[in-house]
């Protein structure tokens, strides 16, 4: 059994090898990426793609995790950037990086410096992922202890916009750290202490199992590379 494995796994280095040249890899791949990466070190990538395999074309669409795993399945997209875990048996994953969420507010909103509780935390509007996600879930159950009041949930699919609307002083933010750092930087938000924790959101490279997924393999290697070198460092969340 362990022979076996292990010519198995000799075969796929020997095709990886075969299709990994810049002419070799040509044609287009259907990319699907979670927001937060495009926020991250996407563009990063496609440059990175571009100079390696210039033959190679990206068609990219920006979705939930939910969205992009059903296009994936129904093959609909070759590869996938999204929250792990999927968990489905076709599927082949490389894990790629993980983000810190935090609780960002605009200074106008008055928030002390010291430890905010649930319970300050719930005087506000709460801003975070749209419904179905990971972690609009983890959001939604952590406010949703029966001594809490009820809050106002903000599920928004544009990460874009939930940064704007906290900029703007409409509720906090329950977002990854990473993608708000010049908001940070320049003040117009601020990370707020607090005794609560959401887990980080943790990425992963996705793709349908087939002698067809060499390409895909080949782009989720690079992002992997790419993103253990780009995605930020613990950073006290």
């Amino acid at each position: 059994m362990m022979l076996y494995a292990e010519k198995l796994l000799g075969k796929r280095s020997a095709m990886l090898a075969a299709v990994s040249g810049r002419s070799a890899v040509r044609g287009v791949l259907r990319l699907g990426v979670a927001e937060t990466i495009v926020h991250t070190w996407l563009t990063r990538l496609i440059g990175d793609v571009s100079g390696r395999y210039p033959d190679l074309s990206l068609e990219i669409e920006v979705n939930t995790t939910p969205t992009l795993c059903e296009r994936l399945l129904a093959q609909e997209i070759d590869l996938a950037f999204v929250v792990a875990p999927l968990t489905a048996p076709e599927l082949r994953s490389r894990g790629l990086c993980d983000y810190p969420i935090g609780f960002l507010a605009s200074p106008s909103l008055g928030i002390g410096e010291g430890i905010q509780t649930i319970y300050d935390l719930a005087r506000f509007p709460i801003i975070t992922f749209p419904r179905k996600t990971q972690p609009h879930e983890l959001v939604s159950s952590l406010f949703s202890q029966p001594d809490v009041p009820i809050i106002q949930l903000h599920a928004i699919a544009s990460l874009a916009t939930m940064i704007h609307m906290a900029v703007e002083g409409l509720g906090i933010a329950v977002i990854p750290t990473a993608i708000a750092k010049r908001e940070l930087q320049d003040g117009r938000l601020l990370l707020l202490s607090t005794d609560l924790r959401v887990p980080k959101l943790v990425f992963e490279a996705s793709w349908l199992a087939s002698p067809d997924a060499l390409t895909a393999e080949l782009i989720a290697d690079l992002a992997v590379k790419l993103a253990r070198t780009k995605a930020p460092k613990d950073d006290g969340e």
